[in-house]
């Protein structure tokens, strides 16, 4: 994501016939994308498949390699709906910048009482404000949410 708002779209980083994301590995990605030096902030995430999706992951660097230009995006955290925040995906700020400073927001989400009103499906909800947007958040813990009533 650059500062005029260009964005490369998602990009799928999986090398074909390698286990990707293994605990203490580093994996290298090359990709074609437009130039959106400088880079603001990058949106990572994963689609929660396959058995141990929980990934903790802790860091993403991104070199341009016809500038040379470098950036470093902290991380530290889960990627999970099973740990943390339970989220599964994350914006990154280059670091040495500031994030936007984050508030606290409740979400109450009221389901109907009519039968089959439930779901057990992986709710999300993505903010909008004169700023910019959220990302994608999930909204789950490890009650049994979104039942009737």
């Amino acid at each position: 994501y650059s500062q005029d708002r260009q964005d490369s779209g998602k990009i799928m980083l999986d090398k074909k016939g390698r286990n990707d994301f293994e605990r203490g590995k580093k994996d290298d990605f090359e990709i074609m994308a437009p130039m959106l030096d400088p880079l603001k902030k990058i949106r990572i995430g994963h689609d929660n498949s396959g058995a141990g999706a929980s990934w903790h992951l802790a860091q993403v660097e991104i070199t341009n390699k016809a500038t040379g230009a470098y950036y470093l995006f902290p991380c530290n955290k889960w990627l999970s709906t099973s740990h943390d925040d339970y989220q599964i995906e994350r914006e990154l700020y280059p670091a040495g910048t500031h994030a936007p400073p984050e508030h606290v927001y409740e979400i109450s989400v009221l389901t109907s009482d009519i039968s089959g009103a439930g779901t057990d499906a992986n709710v999300y909800c993505i903010l909008y404000g004169m700023e910019g947007e959220s990302p994608q958040l999930f909204l789950d813990n490890p009650k049994n949410n979104f039942e009737r009533g």
